[in-house]
């Protein structure tokens, strides 16, 4: 099974439209006003795009209300910002074919505009959607152009996001010295920044890919203690939460401890399916119901079979009609 993450999720998250802390919360008052310029009410929207990456289907509605906008007033940097963020959501979604489109629009104007590392960003993020579609070789393709353009521009903190994401391409394809050599990489560069916030997060994903890895290989101390550093740091965070959780839960179950295993898978499905991550339901639905037949308890793992198959065919149609 594959268990896919979602690293490049802070490629777009950038400058150009942060609010202050506590005004986020009066942007639903301030456009309901009715006496804001539409450049006002883009960045308003941006905004809340972005606030909303948790609620995919939000973040998605308000995204596109600004591209409707910025299209018609010719405003191509918050256009491209706007693509960036409903590719995200779509990703987060499981619709990875339409993430892959607006990501590509917002690269494209990102070239335009000549911002290079804001285009580098988006690149990275078709990279890690094309590793979600089991797609490698175009997986490595725009990663490595990411990583070209960080180099260039000499961006240690991202060439060290996007070396992670490369060796997470590699591990979700077993190819397991590659993932590590990539992923040794990765952690030297975030040793150069210390003191960076953003850095904390990086090694705390870069802890659960470890821990991922480990899975893979039978180490199961080791995964255990790194995907409990993933899954503390996360917990606000639904879509690497389920992740690092229903994996967490695989350690135990293995371990022999049954019940505390079930526990944290079924709650990891619990999470995902209330908040519509299909790729996520998809994949511990599976392992519910391999779990359950271990147990010989087959009705629950038919039942959850039954909604692995549900997942799995719902998003071939995604695939299919994006």
């Amino acid at each position: 099974m594959k268990f896919l993450l979602l690293n490049a999720l802070i490629c777009l998250i950038i400058g150009g439209y942060s609010l202050s802390p506590g005004f986020v919360d009066s942007i639903s008052f301030e456009l309901g006003k009715g006496e804001l310029s539409e450049e006002e009410i883009v960045q308003y929207l941006l905004e809340l795009s972005y606030q909303n990456q948790d609620e995919p289907m939000k973040a998605i509605e308000y995204g596109k209300n600004v591209i409707a906008i910025a299209k018609k007033n010719d405003m191509k940097r918050q256009l491209a910002y706007a693509h960036g963020y409903v590719g995200m959501a779509e990703l987060r979604l499981g619709n990875h074919r339409k993430g892959i489109e607006h990501f590509i629009k917002s690269a494209e104007l990102f070239r335009e505009l000549g911002l290079y590392q804001e285009e580098g960003y988006a690149l990275g993020s078709i990279g890690t959607a094309f590793q979600k579609q089991d797609d490698l070789p175009n997986s490595i393709k725009y990663n490595q152009q990411c990583l070209d353009l960080f180099e260039q521009a000499e961006d240690t903190f991202f060439i060290a996001n996007t070396l992670l994401n490369i060796g997470e391409a590699y591990r979700v394809f077993g190819i397991t010295d590659s993932a590590e050599l990539y992923y040794d990489e990765s952690m030297k560069c975030l040793n150069l920044l210390e003191g960076n916030p953003s850095v904390v997060k990086r090694k705390a994903l870069l802890n659960g890919n470890l821990g991922l890895l480990h899975v893979g290989k039978g180490l199961l101390d080791k995964a255990e203690t790194e995907l409990e550093a993933a899954y503390f740091y996360f917990e606000h965070d639904n879509s690497l939460r389920t992740t690092f959780m229903s994996n967490l839960g695989r350690v135990y179950y293995m371990k022999g401890d049954t019940l505390k295993g079930i526990e944290y898978m079924a709650k990891a499905y619990e999470i995902a399916s209330q908040e519509n991550l299909k790729v996520q339901s998809k994949d511990i639905s599976l392992q519910l119901s391999e779990a359950y037949e271990k147990m010989n308890d087959y009705q629950n793992s038919l039942s959850f079979y039954k909604r692995f198959k549900m997942y799995n065919d719902s998003l071939k149609d995604i695939f299919n009609c994006s």
